[in-house]
């Protein structure tokens, strides 16, 4: 038994990665102002 198939469909989905780095000396202070960057970026319609 064999078989094969095609679909063609139109995309209706789209994934999108954004991330947010900060260097700082003090691993904390970087800690927190990527959690305030990400935040930012959160509140302005992107969804983790």
């Amino acid at each position: 038994m064999q078989g094969e198939g095609k679909v063609s469909v139109v995309p209706d989905m789209a994934t999108v990665v954004l991330g947010v780095e900060t260097r700082n000396a003090s691993a904390l202070v970087a800690a927190k102002e990527n959690a305030r960057r990400k935040a930012e970026v959160g509140s302005r319609g992107c969804r983790s």
